[in-house]
C-alpha cells in the first residue's frame, strides 16, 4: 500500500507542477516547475516501484523480493519513516521468514 501510495503521490506532484508551470509561470521559473515536477514524480516513482515489486514477490514467495523488503526497510529506518521501516525489518529479519526466504534461494 505504501509503494502504491509514493506512485500516486509521485503522479499528482508532476501533473501538479507541470501544470502550474505550464499555465502560470514565464521563462525561467516555468523551466523550474516542470524540471521540479518531474524530478518529484520520478523521485518518488523510484521508491514506489519497488516496494510494490516487493509485495508482489513476497506474496509470491520469492526470495529477491525479501531482500528488496530488507533493503527498503533499511532505507525507511534512518528517517522520518522510521515505524514502517522498524516493522518491515523486523518483519523480513523475524527466525521464521528470515529462513523461509532464505531455504527458498536455493
Amino acid at each position: 500500500a505504501v509503494g502504491l501510495i509514493y506512485i500516486l503521490l509521485g503522479a499528482l506532484m508532476a501533473v501538479t507542477y507541470v501544470g502550474l508551470g505550464l499555465a502560470a509561470a514565464q521563462g525561467e521559473e516555468q523551466v523550474f516547475l516542470v524540471v521540479m515536477g518531474l524530478g518529484m514524480g520520478a523521485f518518488c516513482a523510484a521508491f514506489g516501484v519497488p516496494m510494490v515489486a516487493a509485495a508482489v514477490g513476497l506474496r509470491r514467495g520469492d526470495f529477491w523480493a525479501w531482500v528488496i523488503a530488507v533493503i527498503v526497510g533499511g532505507m525507511f529506518a534512518p528517517s522520518i519513516c522510521l515505524p514502517i521501516g522498524a516493522l518491515l525489518l523486523y518483519a523480513m529479519l523475524v527466525q521464521e521468514t528470515r529462513e523461509a526466504f532464505l531455504n527458498r534461494e536455493g
